[in-house]
């Protein structure tokens, strides 16, 4: 009977041993994964939150997925709610026509017209990423060859008179935009 003990005792520890040793192992193994998925994140400059989170304030814009030219072709934007190419390009001209009356209409540097509310009213009218990247690829493409939109944001909204929250009223109405 003693011999039977043993064996016992024996067989109930080795299985204890390899388990809480397994559980070590594989506990292990989790919290390097989750370490590795988390630093994977904040690496990541791919993903919008990620380019968001390096950038400067005024720099956001650019790092937009809207005014990626692109971002349509991505397969992540809605097929179903994108625009025309002539549409694209319409909307292209008016955002560049209050463009040029900011840079044309000034005196000693002075605007004297709101052409940043123009072109935030011209952006409001698409009401997707998709239509928002549409009209940055005719922005920056022949037949129109403008230039970056996003860069062209960025100087209107850069002026001695605007402040950081016409950037934010802008970066939020993009980011919040459905794909």
């Amino acid at each position: 009977m003693a011999n039977t003990k043993a064996k016992i005792f024996i067989g109930v520890g080795i299985a204890t041993f390899v388990g809480v040793g397994t559980f070590l192992i594989f506990n292990h193994f989790k919290k390097k994964r989750i370490m590795r998925d988390i630093y994977a994140k904040l690496l990541d400059t791919t993903s919008q939150e990620s380019q968001q989170a390096q950038l400067s304030t005024f720099q956001k814009i650019k790092g937009a997925d809207a005014l990626n030219p692109k971002f349509w072709q991505s397969g992540k934007a809605d097929t179903a709610k994108l625009l025309t190419g002539k549409m694209a390009r319409e909307f292209a001209d008016e955002i560049r026509k209050s463009y040029n009356t900011a840079y044309y209409s000034t005196v000693f540097g002075y605007t004297f017209w709101d052409t940043d509310t123009e072109i935030f009213k011209t952006l409001k009218k698409l009401k997707t990423r998709g239509q928002v990247s549409q009209v940055a690829y005719a922005y920056a493409n022949p037949p129109k060859d403008y230039g970056d939109l996003a860069t062209d944001i960025n100087d209107i909204y850069s002026g001695w008179a605007d402040g950081e929250s016409q950037y934010k009223q802008v970066l939020n109405y993009l980011n919040n935009l459905p794909a």
